[in-house]
């Protein structure tokens, strides 16, 4: 093989790797118009996503987001072992499904009630709460704020 045949496959495979490091988020955002955000706690949360989340727990950890790149639509998985504020979310029938979903998160369709939280709609998961945004306008308006 020439010099220059080598190098032109070292450098390819070079950019098939960086590809495959990355890939899946740049897919993410140019295909399927959408985003994944990692968060540690509630206050990296709160500075590093550009929507309101009231509902989120104060102690809220590894909480891991699937936004629309195109829309306003999100879902949230948030570990904590905090109930939800009774001022800010309150039970009621489910009317919303989210766009997205995370490995292992509860069936939503399986789910009579939801708690609604202004925008958001909230489950109980098995490590915290899943909410998404946005719910059904009927949710919205039964929502203490």
């Amino acid at each position: 093989m020439k010099k220059t045949s080598v190098r032109l496959l070292a450098a390819g495979l070079s950019l098939i790797a960086v590809g495959l490091a990355t890939g899946c988020s740049a897919v993410d955002r140019i295909a399927y118009q959408r985003e994944t955000l990692h968060f540690d706690d509630r206050s990296g949360f709160v500075a590093g996503f550009d929507a309101a989340a009231a509902w989120l727990p104060s102690d809220g950890q590894d909480i891991s987001v699937v936004r629309s790149t195109q829309a306003s639509d999100a879902l949230v998985s948030v570990q904590s072992d905090a109930t939800l504020d009774p001022d800010l979310c309150t039970s009621v029938p489910r009317q919303s499904a989210p766009d997205y979903s995370f490995e292992g998160m509860p069936d939503v369709y399986k789910r009579d009630t939801v708690f609604a939280c202004g925008e958001w709609s909230v489950i109980a998961s098995d490590t915290g709460w899943i909410g998404w945004t946005p719910n059904h306008p009927d949710e919205q308006a039964a929502s203490p704020r």
